[in-house]
């Protein structure tokens, strides 16, 4: 396992992962039962798009040439 991929890795999932939980903060109602029932689900896309986004080369179109 490459430590760059890693580090790749983890920032992404950082970040999907802060967003899924903003969107549920603002889009579904306070209850807690509902935040928590709809927080799975887009917890795990964002940890399969990062091991995507980290690992192999399918997202390459989203992003930015340095």
């Amino acid at each position: 396992m490459n430590s760059a991929n890693f580090i790749r890795f983890l920032r992404s999932l950082a970040v999907l992962s802060a967003l899924a939980v903003l969107l549920l903060a603002i889009v579904l109602p306070p209850d807690p039962f509902t935040q928590l029932l709809y927080s799975g689900p887009l917890l795990i896309g964002a940890l399969l798009l990062s091991y995507v986004h980290a690992y192999t080369n399918r997202l390459e179109a989203f992003e930015r040439v340095r």
